[in-house]
This record gives structure tokens, sequence and C-alpha cells, in this order.
């Protein structure tokens, strides 16, 4: 399918219905299209700094819906994943298109937001159309099931720019990190193909990985800004002699930055340079290829920046798991979903209260069978297989060598 493009953005009246978008670039502007065109729209996204449905469903919330919805002209709602099962109670879903914005948290955050993400799978179909977009789709292997008869349909860009990512394997990541710190410190910048870097942006998931990094570097609070989320945990870590800053502030000589701000975040500078950090030994600072590091990569948007495509991606290995192989971890899941199989075959034959016994207790932890509520039945859930598969993959397959990941770079991004 063709799609029109003019500098960088699309040009499009509505967006396609009834598939996976792979929209290919970030920052084209394709989530701006559902929000000003002339069609009803759902859009649900996986933050929550936004102005729209997250938080307590209240009875005020409700009431400001209703009258909302009594008004006249286009209707447009944003809402966070775990809020369209409440949502289709108080609209009429078939008035309504639904946009799932950057859906491959499906995959990156079903751990800890299953519930959100299931209710998502559970009532997509309810709307006048569906489609679910992201700049880096999730690997065929590990779509949900649910997305085995959906049409995939991706932009041609002809303008599309090459990320080239630099990998620099190392025993001792921040230790290399606090030594390329010092080089900008004594010269001021580093110099990489006889540009010179004058800013450095550091993306690191782990607040108490960056504060490793800030003691080992001696850095002070005024030479750097912290990107990560505000709360109490993260204020702890980082302790009285640094500040958790938002990406709107003023940049620094040394940026660190949290995954809450590894999308849909646009930083300007001039010179700033990209650096991924990623321990094996703190998992949460492993990166997807496919995903992940495109997300970050461009973040920086000024133009005229000579590295604004350029990430260089410090990083350690290690190869040691239970599994010898992927594919023998790849069996031993396929004979856990055929246990799971077994066990709903035998609860869908169970007593009403049972079954809702059965429902709370699969509640409670993730679990390879789940509750569909519009059918009263128990289903296989293929997608925590899938995650367990594709971590897997990450941190003992990608991550064991710097060999490997090189590999993976050149079968997805420039190297």
């Amino acid at each position: 399918m063709d799609f029109e493009t003019q500098d960088g953005f699309l040009v499009m009246n509505d967006l396609p219905h009834d598939c996976i978008f792979n929209k290919v670039k970030t920052g084209c502007g394709a989530t701006t299209i559902a929000i000003k065109n002339a069609e009803n729209y759902v859009i649900a996204v996986p933050v929550r700094n936004l102005f729209g449905l997250y938080g307590n469903f209240t009875k005020a919330l409700k009431d400001k819906l209703k009258e909302y919805l009594k008004g006249e002209g286009t209707k447009k709602i944003i809402c966070t994943y775990n809020k369209i099962p409440k949502l289709i109670e108080l609209i009429n879903p078939k008035d309504f298109h639904l946009l799932v914005d950057e859906y491959h948290h499906f995959l990156k955050s079903y751990l800890f937001r299953d519930k959100a993400i299931n209710g998502v799978l559970e009532h997509f179909r309810d709307f006048k159309s569906f489609c679910f977009m992201s700049a880096t789709p999730i690997p065929e292997d590990f779509q949900p099931v649910e997305f085995e008869d959906i049409e995939y349909k991706e932009v041609d860009w002809k303008d599309v720019e090459t990320i080239q990512v630099l990998p620099y394997h190392t025993n001792k990541p921040y230790m290399i990190v606090t030594k390329i710190i010092k080089a900008y410190q004594e010269n001021g910048f580093i110099e990489v193909n006889g540009q010179k870097s004058k800013e450095a942006y550091f993306f690191v998931n782990s607040v108490t990985e960056i504060k490793k990094i800030l003691t080992q570097a001696e850095l002070k609070d005024d030479d750097c800004r912290i990107i990560c989320a505000k709360n109490g945990t993260n204020e702890k870590t980082l302790g009285t002699d640094y500040h958790i800053s938002s990406s709107t502030d003023q940049s620094k000589k040394f940026n660190f930055i949290t995954s809450k701000s590894f999308e849909g975040v646009d930083y300007f500078s001039e010179t700033g340079l990209c650096f991924i950090v990623s321990n094996s030994y703190s998992t949460h600072t492993l990166l997807s290829i496919e995903m992940d590091i495109p997300q970050i990569a461009g973040r920086i948007r000024t133009k005229e920046n000579p590295f604004r495509n350029k990430l260089v991606h410090i990083f350690n290995t290690r190869s040691i798991d239970t599994y010898d192989t992927y594919k023998q971890m790849e069996r031993d899941l396929e004979r856990q979903l055929q246990y799971a199989k077994e066990r709903v075959q035998i609860y869908a034959h169970l007593s009403k209260g049972a079954k809702e016994q059965q429902r709370k207790e699969i509640e409670k932890s993730a679990s390879y069978i789940k509750y569909d509520k519009k059918t009263d039945s128990f289903t296989v859930n293929d997608m925590l297989i899938k995650i367990q598969l594709y971590n897997h993959k990450i941190m003992y397959c990608i991550y064991k060598s710097g060999y490997a990941l090189k590999k993976e770079c050149q079968i997805h991004i420039m190297i």
C-alpha cells in the first residue's frame, strides 16, 4: 500500500484501518492525523503523562465524559491501555475508530502490564476499526495470537535516514563511560570522524546504575541532567546530591536518560552524541535491537547535528544460562503451553463458583492461562510464553557475545 509523505511527515486524511501499521519513522505525525482528522477516535497509549482518561475512573470523570459525548462535532478520546474495558461501557465503540499507539509495548511491558494489555486484546474488535501502530512493531514470531489474521501495512519512505550503531564491547562498561566523561571534561569535547561533540546523552535504563556512574565519574549535580520517573524510590537512590530533571529542562554537558524518555521525547542539541549503556548483569539495561534502539535513535532532532543518527552502544556480555540453546528453551515452553491447554479444557467444565475462584487465583500473578470475561472462559496465555522467549533471546542470545550483538545490528540496523 502506498502512503503519501512529504518532508519527513505522513500526508493522510486518516490512518489505515484493521491492520498493524508500521510507520517506520518516529516523529512523522501519524498520531496527529488521528487527533486532528474528522473521524471519531479512541487513542490508547502506553504512557500516563497525558490529558485524558487515566488514573481512577471516578464518577466525576464519567460525568465529564458523558457531557463531552453529548456535544456536537468529532469526538477524540485519549486513554491509557487499561481504560479500554471500562471505556466501552460508556460509549458505543462502533462509533469510534481505535488507534493503539506504540503497540510494541504489548511485548515490552507485558510482564507488569498484562491486565491492561489483555483488556485491549479482548476488546479491539468491538470498535468500528482498529489500527495497531508503531515505528518499531513487534517481531512476527512474538506477535499476540490475536493478530494472526490482521493485515500488515508499512510506509515506504523514500528519504529514510540510516541509523549507524557503533558497538563498543567491554568487560567494564561503566569504566568506559567514566573515561568518556573525563575526556569531555578535559578537552571540552570528544572528536568522532573529525566532528566535535560537546554534549553527551547517556541512555541507561536503571537509576541505580546511573548513580554508580555519577559516583565513579565524580559528577556534581550542576554537571548533569537526570531524566527519570520522579518518585520516592528514584529520589532515595539518587540521594540529596542529585535532583531529577524533566526532558524539557535545559540540557547539560552530561544527560542521563531512563526508559521513561526513550520514546516520544525530542531533544535539541547541535553537538550532542548518544550513548546506550548496557550491563548484562543488570537486565533492565539490556535493549532490544529491533524495538528499543531504533526508538532511541533520532531522539536528537536538531538537523544540523552531525551525530543525530549515530549511536555508541557500550555493553558487556554473559553466556551463562540453564538452557544450552534457544531451541531447547522453546521446546520446554512448548511443553508448558501444552500443560496449559490441558488445564483450559478442564476449567471449561467447572461450576460458576469454581470458575470465579480460579479467575481470582490467576489474577494474583502471571500465568500461562488467562480469563476472558466476554466469553466467561479460560484461554491459553501465549503472550507470557512469548515474552519469556523474547527476554531469553535478548539476554542469552544477543548479549552473549560482542559478535552476536553486532550480527543482530547488521540484520536490523546499519553498523
